[in-house]
């Protein structure tokens, strides 16, 4: 399933514990900025659900990099955007439009 991490937020809070388990086998995350917080309903009872997290040009809707959610990732704060998909370079700035080193 794909969905914006609004949207997953707004599901986790209608579902049961039992439900999330059951839902999906995957979910790719996407369209704004996702936080490990928004995950936690997964993460602890539906741990066999794949997260990850997409990132790429909200205007064309395309991914352009991936980050699996891994259990040792931590719980609280900004999920990675992850690396490059195949046959794909990115290049992240930071404010001062300097490269920032692969994490």
């Amino acid at each position: 399933m794909k969905i914006t991490p609004a949207h997953l937020e707004l599901l986790s809070q209608q579902l049961s514990s039992e439900e999330a388990a059951k839902r999906t086998r995957t979910l790719v995350i996407g369209g704004e900025a996702l936080l490990a917080e928004n995950l936690a309903l997964w993460r602890e009872f539906a741990p066999a659900t794949r997260l990850i997290n997409e990132y790429g040009p909200t205007e064309t809707t395309v991914g352009c990099c991936i980050h699996e959610v891994r259990p040792v990732d931590p719980k609280t704060g900004p999920v990675a955007i992850g690396r490059p998909i195949a046959n794909t370079q990115l290049y992240v700035l930071d404010g001062n439009l300097q490269p920032v080193p692969a994490a």
